[in-house]
């Protein structure tokens, strides 16, 4: 049953591959055969990017590129995205397989029954004597202090490390000495990952490196080997919707070459038809649409913001109101190396609010502050200071009131109710332009290029902008050329089909699942039949 459904695979991607539209290039680079070997790394083993990377690597040869694929999240002691509920005994006694190992079988098949410039690599991590340097109180002392760590030969090494560690505990402010045991795990797969990729460049000549992202301590170790070769670099991510990936020469978390991105592609967009999908754009968001990533707003509800608003003008000395939305800091807290942020008066985003606050209280306006949703998961801590507000001027706070992250009121009313909408780099700052809403950026964003928001950089120009609203610029026009690249970036996929946002068939073959074998099925009924005799 199991050779029956690869087969079933390889030959449905033969075929697909056979077709024009399967072709795929590297922007920048000159087309084969004048380009060398590509190597495409990948550690994880989840839907969709373990697929992606296989599609990509199939493309690429089929495109006439000499391709080499290296799968080392096994060896690996962390990964993030990577299940390891599938081990060898288990595999053999179940008759199942890993994803990634399926993967590889099918890549294995399809360069052999179509003669593709395709090798599977395998290397072993070799040892590294760095892990107990690390462990030092002032490395460790604070997550700043960890990112500036920059061994000789390992430029990225803290970087990566807090960037992972950050995204395992949801805290952009975490203390590192508080979790030694995964420090020392993400050490080892950096150094682990750089040696592994260090190896393959050393026996073969690459013209590029495929990553995914590149902010995971994995990816970012495969980046910096690269590099260190000069080796261009192109990472794959999501596209602008779940049909379709993304194949770029920069790091998502670049805002600079991301803006640049955005602008280019609206130039060169046909202007029939450009504002009606930029505009799709943003009327999916504002229903609730999944198109990149789960929804937020699916749970609220039309109808409940103007008690709120309503309640809101009558407090404000004035009569306005201006809502803040919260960013979930965690997002880019750890890409210093790409994000290029600027100086601003504040440091943080506790910073930022404490002196909007200040500004809309001396002014006169009320101020509603909207709770980003991924702070329903952070810890108890988190969610009470933002609750609580304790980082704000103590003369401010009845002149602030809470929307909790889980709360049902819609964003949107919100905007439309709001005189003035204030946000630290969140998607709605662009998003409340094009609803006619004037928007205050009060950080970095990855639309602060686009002159379509107001940015402000410290606290005097906040509370000049504030006294009078019609210094505030608002044009919904300017919101377009993010709406339309957010709606139509990326490549379609032709070799995965996906049936949700972290599910789909890699040519009919559901990599994640497959049917266990009749022994494995009798020793579950076994263990379950022993399981009910233990109770009794």
């Amino acid at each position: 049953m199991q050779h029956c459904r690869v087969d079933d695979a390889v030959s449905s991607i033969c075929d697909a591959l056979q077709h024009p539209s399967c072709q795929l290039s590297l922007p920048g680079l000159p087309p084969p055969p004048d380009t060398n070997r590509v190597l495409v790394v990948e550690a994880m083993n989840v839907t969709p990017h373990l697929e992606t990377s296989l599609e990509i690597a199939l493309r690429l040869a089929q495109s006439g590129y000499a391709v080499d694929y290296l799968h080392y999240g096994n060896q690996l002691p962390y990964v993030e995205f990577f299940f390891r509920d599938w081990f060898r005994l288990k595999e053999l006694i179940s008759g199942t397989l890993a994803p990634q190992r399926k993967g590889l079988i099918v890549l294995h098949h399809i360069a052999r029954r179509l003669g593709l410039p395709l090798r599977l690599l395998k290397r072993t991590p070799a040892h590294q004597g760095l892990i107990g340097s690390i462990f030092s109180d002032t490395i460790l002392s604070s997550i700043d202090a960890l990112k500036s760590f920059a061994p000789e030969g390992y430029p990225t090494l803290g970087l990566s490390v807090a960037s992972s560690l950050i995204s395992r505990c949801q805290d952009p402010y975490v203390r590192p000495s508080d979790h030694l045991t995964l420090c020392r795990r993400l050490v080892k797969t950096y150094l682990y990952s750089y040696s592994m990729v260090e190896q393959a460049i050393r026996d073969s000549r690459y013209c590029a490196v495929v990553v995914f992202n590149g902010r995971q301590v994995s990816a970012k170790a495969a980046v910096t080997a690269a590099k260190r070769f000069s080796i261009p670099v192109f990472y794959h991510e999501r596209g602008s919707s779940a049909e379709f990936f993304s194949l770029r020469s920069f790091q998502p978390q670049d805002r600079l070459a991301l803006q640049r991105d955005i602008i280019e592609h609206w130039r060169t967009a046909p202007h029939h038809g450009r504002h009606g999908q930029a505009s799709r754009y943003f009327d999916d968001k504002r229903s609730g649409s999944d198109r990149i990533w789960v929804t937020f707003t699916a749970h609220q509800r039309p109808g409940l913001a103007s008690v709120l608003l309503t309640s809101a003008r009558r407090r404000s000395v004035t009569g306005s109101v201006i809502t803040y939305f919260a960013s979930s800091d965690d997002e880019v807290a750890a890409a210093d190396d790409v994000y290029a942020r600027e100086s601003f008066e504040w440091q943080t985003q506790a910073e930022a609010l404490n002196a909007l606050a200040i500004a809309c209280y001396d002014n006169g306006h009320f101020l509603l502050v909207r709770c980003h949703p991924h702070l329903s998961s952070k810890g108890p801590a988190i969610r009470r200071r933002w609750t609580e507000l304790d980082f704000v001027d103590k003369r401010c706070r009845s002149n602030v009131q809470v929307v909790d992250s889980d709360s049902p009121i819609s964003t949107y009313e919100l905007i439309d109710g709001s005189d003035v909408v204030a946000t630290y780099g969140s998607t709605v700052g662009i998003e409340a332009v094009y609803w006619s809403k004037p928007s205050l950026l009060l950080s970095n964003s990855f639309y602060d290029r686009l002159d379509a928001v107001n940015q402000v950089f410290n606290s005097a120009s906040m509370k000049v902008l504030l006294s009078d609203f019609s210094l505030l610029d608002v044009s919904p026009l300017r919101a377009l050329p993010y709406g339309y690249y957010m709606q139509t970036y990326g490549e379609a996929f032709r070799l995965f089909r996906p049936s949700g946002l972290f599910d789909g068939t890699f040519g009919g073959l559901k990599l994640q699942t497959y049917n266990h074998s009749s022994l494995f099925r009798l020793l579950e009924r076994v263990m379950r039949i022993a399981q009910q005799f233990r109770r009794q």
